[in-house]
């Protein structure tokens, strides 16, 4: 029960008591959540004085809002428009049923009614889990439509914080319908309709348990041990054998659409989705390099975008699917990313489809995602990457402006210099020195004419 005094509680049943079926409307829709589930949020006396009102609207409102399980229980049964589906859309207690076995409730609330159950994320862990598993006892039909309904519940999508003992228990309990959307692709049959009905398990926290044959046997003193100093590698064998198990079950039967115009393509993505959601997964990671097409593509869509991506080999090598995939990526959008984001942009808008479809299907996702979280995402960089590059800017100037200049490489050998053309030479002419030799037989010369001349001045005589 709320906590008020009761007079408190008196005073606020007789202001309601003035109030207007619309008022009181607004005033029930306004009523938090309790802490607790054991808790109410109305005061009993409240609840009395509202109620005695008699009025369909006011009726309408407590099925809506009132955590109150024994009035939630009366409303059920009372034949009015839009009661059941207020009670089973009650997000303040969570949907209430009548008592008695899940199955046969579900099984016959209308299409619209099992929508709402589903869609709750208040729902009871235990009837998600059970609804996967099929302990309800579900026609085949109905049980793949209350899966496909129950995949896109929001309390899949992440885990419980963990400060206590209790955080820990509760989420243990949060877990096994996550658990059991994983023993899903092992278990359920390999038909298109339940293909259909995994595609959406991309969204689901990838976390498993492992099956009893792969435990040891925890009731002995050796087993736990030896579970203590396994588990790790255990968990490690197990998803390794369930990636390979989902690739191999996975595929398209003789005679049906093996890729993406198929289902079973895009189960086996939704699978490869999850796992590198939750391992932050890089272009190095074995989804990013598969030889299957469909675990890239479920790379494409929940990889964690960098500037490592090579956008265009993806591109190069599954074309529209890997733009069709990476539109839905949100890190794509984040303003850390905006140069690959516009690389993207880019390939988009250079391979026109049905009328710029994916164009229009980026800016859309960009729009959502700023209004979401500007300061995050958006396709211009921050404040801190425009002072990075600044600084590498300026540091690459300085380092260009004190270095010593580098001889360029002529690319082309260059011809030897001409020769100068000869001057004439306009200095005095001398007389050449005589070499030696020449000086020697100039003095035997001299000699010998004075010998000839002597003996010719004798034989006058």
């Amino acid at each position: 029960m709320v906590e008020m005094q009761k007079w408190e509680a008196e005073l606020e049943a007789s202001k309601l008591g003035y109030m207007s079926p619309e008022a009181i409307y607004a005033y029930l829709e306004s009523l938090p959540r309790p802490a607790s589930e054991f808790h109410d949020n109305l005061h009993e006396d409240v609840l009395s004085a509202i109620s005695s009102r008699n009025d369909p609207l006011i009726r309408l409102g407590l099925a809506r809002y009132s955590t109150n399980s024994n009035l939630l229980q009366v409303l059920w049964w009372l034949q009015e428009p839009g009661l059941r589906l207020a009670i089973l859309a009650n997000r303040n207690r969570g949907p209430v049923m009548p008592t008695g076995e899940w199955g046969d409730t579900v099984e016959r609330l209308t299409e619209t009614e099992l929508a709402a159950l589903y869609a709750n994320e208040r729902i009871w862990p235990a009837l998600l889990e059970r609804t996967f598993t099929n302990e309800l006892g579900l026609s085949e039909e109905r049980s793949i439509l209350a899966c496909r309904l129950g995949m896109r519940n929001e309390r899949l999508r992440h885990q419980l914080k963990e400060n206590s003992w209790d955080d820990f228990t509760e989420n243990m309990e949060h877990l096994r319908p996550v658990y059991a959307v994983w023993d899903m692709f092992v278990d359920k049959p390999v038909t298109p309709d339940w293909a259909l009905v995994l595609e959406a398990a991309g969204f689901v926290e990838f976390e498993v348990r492992l099956p009893k044959d792969r435990l040891p046997d925890l009731k002995t003193e050796e087993g736990r041990a030896d579970w203590k100093a396994t588990s790790a590698r255990r968990y490690e064998e197990y998803r390794a054998w369930l990636t390979a198990e989902v690739q191999r079950r996975w595929q398209a039967p003789e005679g049906e659409e093996p890729g993406p115009d198929g289902p079973y393509f895009w189960a086996r993505a939704a699978y490869a989705e999850a796992v590198c959601r939750k391992n932050e997964a890089g272009p190095r990671s074995e989804f990013a390099q598969s030889e299957d097409q469909a675990f890239r593509c479920g790379f494409y869509r929940a990889g964690r975008v960098t500037e490592e991506w090579p956008v265009y080999d993806y591109s190069d090598r599954d074309e529209g699917e890997f733009l069709d995939s990476v539109i839905y990526n949100p890190t794509l959008y984040e303003r850390t990313n905006c140069y690959v984001f516009g690389r993207v942009r880019g390939l988009a808008v250079r391979r026109p489809y049905r009328e710029d479809h994916r164009v229009k299907a980026i800016d859309n996702q960009l729009a959502r995602m700023v209004a979401k979280d500007p300061a995050k995402y958006g396709d211009e960089p921050t404040d801190a990457m425009r002072r990075e590059e600044q600084e590498r800017w300026e540091r690459e100037t300085r380092a260009a402006w004190s270095a010593p200049p580098v001889p360029t490489q002529p690319s082309e050998p260059e011809a030897p210099p001409r020769a100068a053309s000869p001057q004439p030479d306009i200095r005095p002419l001398r007389p050449a020195e005589p070499s030696p030799a020449t000086r020697a037989w100039g003095k035997v010369g001299m000699w010998v004419v004075i010998a000839v001349g002597l003996a010719a001045y004798y034989l006058v005589r």
